[in-house]
């Protein structure tokens, strides 16, 4: 595909409305909600929502931390640029840029689905950087269930193959998202003004070509590093998790509490995948939980886990 620079416009100025802070990262313009005073929590979304899927939460954790939650980059208002690396690779890299731009070394990192993903690959390549974490219905160091793998293997093909990468520009990605979020997210949790910040930019044809070239870059299959990283991270961390969750079974929250050394494993009753909106008081109430733990002493440089 075309990697020509561009980006489109937000689809509904509701990042101005939430008080969001306008960065520069890589040379993306990059929307953060930025709130609190304190030690650093940053906030990673999931897929394909913005800062939003954490408006029920950051009010409360901001009350004694400084709270960062940024659209990231491609995501909601933040600039979708078609010349950058969107490998898993790329993303941990830029990730870690960014804390060190804001000055977060040391922050607790929480992370919901794709965010979750990359707060992991951050805790493992990046130690020094990470004081907690708290992993919150994510793939992680697996990959999605059956039908949701074969959706995103599909996604991907199309995005890498030459002849074909244009069919994605003509297929109405709104809708299908649209019908996602009332499959997974209880009706009466769908705010018209977030669900539209999370997917009105998928009916721009820049909007559309960014998604392409996102999932031309997106691994499906899982991340070795991450499965044999598991057992060397040597921070507090919490596995907070919706137990009916379809996409990201509750058998990851297993293996993540079984895996990685001294983590909790907090279950949502109830929960499905969109925790952070349908019950935001219990995930507060496990990041807290969480915050009272000691980070202790900063753990050595990172090893080449990938030879192991």
């Amino acid at each position: 595909m075309n990697d020509s620079v561009g980006f489109s416009e937000p689809s509904r100025s509701v990042a101005a409305s939430t008080g969001c802070n306008t960065l520069q990262l890589d040379g993306v313009r990059l929307q953060a909600r930025l709130a609190g005073q304190g030690p650093p929590i940053l906030l990673l979304h999931g897929y394909p929502e913005s800062h939003l899927a954490w408006r029920h939460i950051i009010g409360e954790l901001s009350q004694e931390n400084r709270v960062v939650a940024p659209d990231w980059c491609g995501w909601g208002d933040s600039e979708r640029r078609l010349d950058l690396d969107h490998t898993f690779a790329g993303e941990v890299a830029r990730l870690a840029r960014l804390i060190k731009l804001l000055g977060l070394e040391r922050a607790t990192v929480v992370g919901h689905d794709y965010g979750g993903l990359l707060a992991l690959g951050l805790t493992i390549r990046h130690p020094d950087l990470v004081g907690r974490l708290a992993l919150l219905n994510t793939r992680a160091h697996r990959t999605f269930p059956h039908l949701f793998f074969l959706a995103t293997a599909l996604t991907c093909w199309l995005a890498r193959t030459p002849l074909l990468w244009h069919l994605i520009r003509v297929l109405p990605l709104r809708f299908f998202h649209e019908v996602g979020f009332r499959m997974f997210m209880g009706r009466q949790h769908l705010e018209p003004a977030a669900l539209d910040h999370y997917v009105g930019w998928l009916s721009t044809d820049v909007g559309k070509r960014w998604y392409a070239r996102f999932f031309a870059q997106y691994q499906v299959m899982p991340h070795e590093e991450l499965k044999k990283g598991l057992h060397h991270i040597c921070v507090p961390t919490a596995v907070i998790w919706g137990d009916r969750d379809a996409w990201a079974p509750p058998a990851v929250a297993r293996q993540l509490a079984q895996r990685i050394p001294g983590a909790e494993l907090t279950w949502i009753r109830g929960g499905r995948h969109f925790i952070l909106e349908e019950h935001p008081t219990d995930v507060v109430r496990g990041i807290k939980a969480l915050l009272r733990r000691d980070p202790g002493l900063a753990p050595p440089p990172m090893r080449d886990l990938t030879r192991t």
